[in-house]
């Protein structure tokens, strides 16, 4: 089943097709991971974060705090949210999204994280992940009936906004009914030091631990516990098969 996701120690609502990151000590970051339906098209974002460095856009980017059954409270920067302080000791939970994109072949497409960034420097992920902001045009904060009837209009345009930032995939390119889409690819160097195309096995072999090659924890917890089982039926989850819903899962 796909399951619906929200803290870093709760699996819960936040995202369309959802599966829950959670992370070791340096974000207690909400991950609602979604397998993105890349047909409607987005318009232009309003974000304005092309070109500005990682320190900017921690302060200037405004994250949705929420409590541990995604109930929105409020509004903080990226900054503000991963700092772990006694005040705060794991920072403050809020809304993330993983994207998980695949070819016309059913390849997934992977990055590995920039070596310069702030957070989980240099390790291979999913194709990305990052957060709906608030503020934002078209809107990101995806109100109690898009959570719960699964359409999160919010975190698709996030989705489509940080595909984008990070790997230059034109918003055209990017339909929202379908998770295969043929895509061209511009990785910005600020964001990604590597993209890859993998089948089940190839990225069987690259998690291996004699690969040596580093893994984002989130993406570790969902390959083990569900990506397999979506990957042999991509069909079936396009038809709105493997999901539920309604179980928080517990993975700290």
């Amino acid at each position: 089943m796909l399951p619906r996701i929200i803290s870093s120690r709760f699996l819960s609502p936040a995202a369309l097709l959802a599966a829950q990151g959670c992370s070791p000590p340096i974000t207690a970051a909400a991950k609602a991971a979604q397998i993105y339906f890349p047909n409607s098209r987005m318009t232009s974002s309003s974000w304005a974060g092309a070109g500005k460095s990682q320190d900017e856009l921690m302060l200037k980017d405004e994250c949705i705090l929420v409590d541990e059954h995604d109930n929105i409270r409020g509004h903080a920067n990226k900054h503000s949210c991963h700092r772990f302080v006694p005040e705060q000791p794991q920072g403050q939970l809020h809304r993330a999204f993983s994207v998980f994109l695949f070819d016309e072949s059913n390849r997934l497409l992977i990055q590995q994280r920039a070596k310069d960034k702030i957070t989980f420097p240099s390790v291979w992920t999913n194709t990305c992940c990052s957060h709906p902001l608030f503020g934002q045009q078209p809107e990101e904060v995806d109100k109690p009936e898009q959570v719960a009837d699964a359409t999160v209009p919010g975190i698709k345009h996030a989705a489509v906004r940080k595909l984008q930032h990070e790997l230059g995939i034109p918003p055209q390119q990017l339909p929202l009914s379908s998770f295969r889409a043929p895509v061209t690819l511009a990785p910005n160097p600020e964001e990604v030091d590597g993209v890859r195309y993998v089948t089940p096995k190839e990225l069987q072999e690259m998690m291996h631990p004699s690969s040596g090659l580093l893994w984002s924890p989130w993406f570790r917890i969902i390959a083990e516990k569900w990506l397999q089982t979506w990957w042999a039926d991509l069909e079936g989850v396009l038809k709105g098969g493997h999901q539920d819903l309604g179980t928080v899962h517990h993975i700290l």
